[in-house]
């Protein structure tokens, strides 16, 4: 067996220190590296995806919105009930015009604006489907006048009304 010198085993394991210190430090700088790159990617990330939610929700928004159209024609063509149909053309005409707006101004919606287009979508389309063409839509009120006529117009006094 050969015989180790002092200096060689000092020298080995000054390699050696080198090598765990240096394996240290690139661990070290990968660390922080990564854990930057987690603090800026991550408000990134959240930021993205509240950007593609409300993007789902302004496209759930005209999906609805073209269905409830799709609906208001087809009670129009199906209807037997002069009232109700004509009450479905003025919503038609309605639905149009805010179609037209919500093409030409789609990027400038807030979520708020695109949630409450949802629920009025959603309550316009409750209660043509709760009708169906049976009645219509609004209440018809009917104006007496009677009472009023009457306290106006003075009582007549037998045959020659006063005369």
């Amino acid at each position: 067996m050969a015989r180790v010198k002092y200096t060689d085993l000092k020298l080995s394991a000054e390699f050696k220190r080198d090598y765990v210190q240096g394996l240290a430090l690139f661990s070290f700088f990968f660390i922080l590296v990564a854990e930057v790159s987690l603090a800026i990617s991550i408000p990134w990330y959240l930021g993205r995806e509240n950007a593609m939610a409300s993007e789902v929700a302004r496209l759930n928004l005209f999906s609805e919105f073209d269905g409830l159209r799709y609906n208001v024609t087809a009670g129009i063509k199906n209807s037997k009930n002069p009232l109700y149909t004509a009450e479905l053309k003025v919503a038609k005409w309605d639905l149009d015009k805010t179609a037209d707006y919500l093409r030409a101004h789609q990027k400038q919606l807030t979520d708020e604006e695109v949630a409450e287009m949802r629920k009025r979508v959603r309550s316009m389309y409750g209660a043509i489907a709760r009708k169906r063409g049976q009645s219509s839509i609004s209440c018809e009120n009917v104006l007496t006048t009677a009472k009023f006529v009457d306290s106006v117009i003075p009582k007549s006094k037998g045959k020659n009304h006063g005369k």
